[in-house]
């Protein structure tokens, strides 16, 4: 199978509509598990043609991509959706250490690490590619998106939206432009220790069961 990204800006040069997602969770050991998802629409019999060249859609070359030593295949799954006309890719698989993702060639020149900092933080980075020249006119209805869990509290970021944990980018090919860094700096979470929103989510759960119990011993009297 040729160089995965490198075929990806093949079918964003021909069609300039492929669009990816991109869920990575990370553990503080370094491993963890993730989910690529690509799709595009499907006009016809020169679709045709140009999966069968690429192979981006092949169930097969998926596997053979995705699976070495230190990975684990959850699912491959290709299928087409009939009610918009698009045809889908999804891969699923588990990682011993985001270290060793460099060595697949869809993340080559990612450059994905986790990287020990002062003070006990972390540094989580990965580089996303630019696209060709003159590609990004008229495609910013893209959905470009890459979404990651850090195992810690999050002290330091560029991502345009952060939940807890979890961070997400979006991206249009013209705001990726030469090419661009997602990073965030993270203090790990103490082993075995339950982070803090757990607890107040519990204790929201029980003052609402608790009101709720009272609410209806009150309508019933």
């Amino acid at each position: 199978m040729r160089k995965f990204i490198s075929v990806i800006l093949v079918l964003f040069l021909v069609q300039g509509c492929l669009n990816y997602k991109q869920t990575t969770t990370i553990q503080k050991d370094k491993s963890g598990k993730m989910f690529i998802h690509y799709w595009m629409p499907w006009e016809g019999a020169q679709d045709t043609v140009i999966m069968n060249k690429t192979a981006l859609f092949s169930h097969d070359s998926l596997y053979a991509e995705f699976n070495r030593g230190f990975t684990e295949i959850k699912d491959i799954y290709v299928f087409r959706n009939f009610e918009d006309s698009t045809l889908h890719a999804q891969a699923e698989f588990y990682f011993t250490s985001v270290d060793s993702l460099k060595q697949l060639r869809a993340f080559r020149d990612a450059n994905i690490m986790v990287r020990k900092g002062m003070s006990n933080t972390y540094k989580f980075s990965q580089y996303i590619s630019p696209f060709p020249n003159g590609f990004t006119y008229g495609n910013d209805s893209l959905e470009i998106e890459y979404v990651y869990y850090l195992p810690g509290r999050i002290i330091n970021h560029n991502a345009d939206e952060l939940s807890l944990n979890k961070l997400t980018w979006h991206f249009t090919p013209e705001k990726i432009g030469k090419g661009t860094v997602i990073s965030a700096t993270y203090i790990p979470f103490k082993l075995g220790h339950t982070p803090y929103w757990i607890y107040y989510l519990m204790l929201f759960m029980l003052v609402t069961v608790f009101v709720f119990i009272l609410y209806k011993a009150a309508k019933a009297k």
